[in-house]
């Protein structure tokens, strides 16, 4: 009979062979700020109809891209992106219950 460390140290072994490996999170694209003046801040902005993976992923990508900018919002448009997309957050990522994002505002 085994003693008891080494039991322990077997239901460990085989609870971590059981748990999944957490997927790591992708990278976020940094765009760079669009620069007063240019066009694209003047355009009229298009609805967003599609709430998809590919909103979510653009909208981590603003919020990375604002976290790198040291800023507190981003609009799509200010990245390029004529949407109707702004992200917030005035704690700068330190409490990520605090991100903000506005659909069609």
């Amino acid at each position: 009979m085994p003693d008891k460390s080494q039991s322990s140290e077997i239901v460990t072994e085989a609870t971590e062979a059981a748990a999944p490996a957490a997927a790591p999170s992708p990278a976020r694209k940094i765009y760079s700020i669009v620069k007063y003046g240019d066009a694209i801040l003047e355009k009229p902005t298009a609805p967003i109809t599609n709430f998809n993976a590919e909103l979510e992923e653009l909208t981590e990508d603003m919020f990375a891209s604002m976290y790198a900018a040291q800023g507190v919002g981003l609009a799509a448009p200010q990245i390029g992106k004529n949407l109707r997309v702004t992200v917030v957050d005035v704690t700068a990522g330190k409490n990520p219950e605090a991100k903000i994002v506005l659909v069609n505002p």
